[in-house]
């Protein structure tokens, strides 16, 4: 909600609004919310963060209560939660990025992740 009343505040004295995300907006509200953020935002970097949804857990910890969902979802569809935001984002947002934590992650691992956000979503990686 901030975002969405922040947004028009800052295009209107002239700036771009970015958005660093983890991409569980739809899974913790339950329900799109890419739409929305279309309007509202200009880039966004979303943390892709593993190759693999094993990783990604083990890695990111996510935490099921925060999800309006109900029954609350295994930390699992965080992962594909993740996954189908990072898909559909070019779709509503102009720039898009995936992002990893290159010191988490192995050589192969950040390639594999290149190649999975260039084959979901034809966009770059940023490893930071």
């Amino acid at each position: 909600d901030l975002i969405l009343a922040a947004s028009p505040v800052f295009r209107e004295a002239g700036a771009h609004v970015r958005l660093n995300t983890n991409g569980h907006g739809c899974i913790i509200h339950g329900r799109d919310v890419l739409p929305e953020l279309g309007d509202a935002v200009d880039r966004t970097n979303i943390s892709l963060n593993a190759p693999s949804a094993e990783r990604y857990v083990e890695l990111c910890r996510p935490d099921p209560s925060c999800s309006k969902v109900r029954p609350s979802p295994a930390p699992e569809a965080f992962w594909q939660a993740m996954l189908d935001f990072l898909s559909r984002a070019p779709n509503f947002i102009a720039e898009v990025r995936a992002s990893v934590v290159g010191h988490t992650l192995d050589d192969d691992e950040i390639e594999a992740c290149r190649r999975l956000a260039d084959r979901i979503a034809g966009v770059p990686l940023l490893v930071r």
